[in-house]
C-alpha cells in the first residue's frame, strides 16, 4: 500500500508516481491536503486506512479516494 499527501514537499509527485511505477499492483491512498507528516496532521484517518488494510481482504470499503483500478491489477478482481 501506498499513502500519500499530496502536499508532501518532501516526496515530491514525480518521487510518488515514481514509487508507484515500481509497484503497480500496489493499493494507493491519497491524503488529500496532507504532507509528509500524514500519520500525525491526519492522524485518525491514517490509523484507519492502516487498520483497513490490515484487517479486511478488501481494504477499499467504500471510500472513493482509494483507487478500483490499483486495487484491482494487484488482486484479479
Amino acid at each position: 500500500m501506498i499513502l500519500e499527501g499530496d502536499a508532501d514537499k518532501i516526496a515530491h509527485a514525480a518521487a510518488r508516481d515514481s514509487l508507484k511505477s515500481l509497484y503497480p499492483g500496489a493499493l494507493v491512498h491519497p491524503f488529500p491536503g496532507a504532507g509528509h507528516a500524514m500519520s500525525a496532521e491526519r492522524r485518525d484517518e491514517w490509523a484507519a486506512t492502516i487498520a483497513r488494510f490490515l484487517t479486511v481482504s478488501d481494504p477499499r470499503g467504500s471510500d472513493p479516494q482509494v483507487s478500483d483500478t490499483v486495487w484491482s491489477n494487484s488482486h484479479g478482481d
